[in-house]
Order: C-alpha cells, then sequence, then structure tokens
C-alpha cells in the first residue's frame, strides 16, 4: 500500500513538472502582441473557394491580399479587383507570415 503511494506521487509530481515546462514552451512560442486568432488583415493569402457548401472539391484559388473578414464575407483585392467571397463557400485560407 505504501508503494503504491509513492508511486502515485512520484507520478503525478512527473506530470505537474511536464505540464508546466509545456505551458513555458507555449508561452516563450508566442511572440508578444501577435494573437494567432487573429485574422491576417493585410497579408498576402490564398484562399481556396468550394461551388458547393457541402462540397469537399476546390473550384478555384485566389491570391491577393487580405482587405477584411466579415462574419459572412471576405473581401480580397487581387490586382484592380475587390473579390467579396462568402465564407460558407471558402475551403481553407493559407497566409502569408
Amino acid at each position: 500500500m505504501k508503494t503504491n503511494l509513492i508511486y502515485a506521487a512520484v507520478v503525478g509530481g512527473a506530470l505537474c513538472v511536464g505540464f508546466l515546462m509545456n505551458t513555458e514552451k507555449v508561452a516563450a512560442a508566442a511572440a508578444p502582441g501577435s494573437d494567432p486568432g487573429a485574422p491576417p488583415i493585410g497579408k498576402l493569402v490564398d484562399v481556396t473557394v468550394i461551388t458547393w457548401p457541402l462540397s469537399t472539391q476546390p473550384a478555384f484559388k485566389i491570391n491577393g491580399t487580405l482587405i477584411a473578414m466579415q462574419p459572412n464575407w471576405l473581401v480580397v483585392n487581387e490586382g484592380n479587383y475587390d473579390h467579396w467571397i462568402p465564407t460558407d463557400k471558402v475551403m481553407d485560407i493559407k497566409a502569408a507570415k
């Protein structure tokens, strides 16, 4: 019984140390002032568009600068054109760093 308690304490301590080390790595990896969940407005993006919300086949890609990201629309500037893309037609977005 005593050995089981010692074993449980050692395992619990190791888990706590591992958790604390992992949170330090995550905090160090994040650049100050950057929010990884923020939309990449003003950055170059590649938007893959599908033809139907339930489809998995990409129809085409748009490469340009993301101007706005609203709940229902993305606005991407490509040269002289602004593309208004419904969000239910967007398969994925790749943004440049």
